[in-house]
């Protein structure tokens, strides 16, 4: 998959975390139909920070950086970060309970990584579908 982001130019997004029940967050992201919080938004005017558009395919990598899966972008948003779990539910997200501890998680691995976040930092939430996933058989392409 990764030829398919040299190739075709798709934005890497990180998705992988551990979900609240212990399951890596890949696992959770291959089900199906899900919302996932992204990132912190970098610059919250908009001006050089574009948000994911409706129909954008999103090459989806865990935290090690391997791709795993494409995803196609249903919606996105922006919310606080402690107000996410609350705008995802109302998104009609049959898993919005869990996403309170997932942000928790990458709260941890955003501040790891450099970023400065906060409860009322704004943060990227796309709700996507998975319209392909990494083939583990394919290393020529890794």
């Amino acid at each position: 998959m990764r030829a398919l982001h040299r190739r075709y130019g798709l934005r890497t997004v990180v998705v992988s975390s551990m979900a609240a029940t212990g399951r890596r967050h890949v696992d959770h992201v291959l089900e199906g139909r899900k919302t996932a919080v992204l990132r912190p938004l970098l610059d919250p005017d908009g001006s050089t920070d574009l948000l994911e558009r409706p129909g954008e395919l999103l090459l989806a990598v865990d935290h090690t950086g391997r791709s795993f899966a494409v995803l196609r972008v249903e919606e996105a948003g922006v919310a606080a970060l402690d107000d996410v779990a609350e705008t995802v539910r109302r998104a009609d997200d049959p898993d919005a309970d869990v996403h309170a501890a997932w942000v928790q998680a990458r709260r941890q691995e955003w501040l790891a990584a450099g970023h400065f976040v906060h409860g009322s930092t704004p943060v990227v939430w796309v709700r996507f579908h998975v319209v392909g996933r990494d083939d583990p058989g394919m290393e020529a392409e890794r």
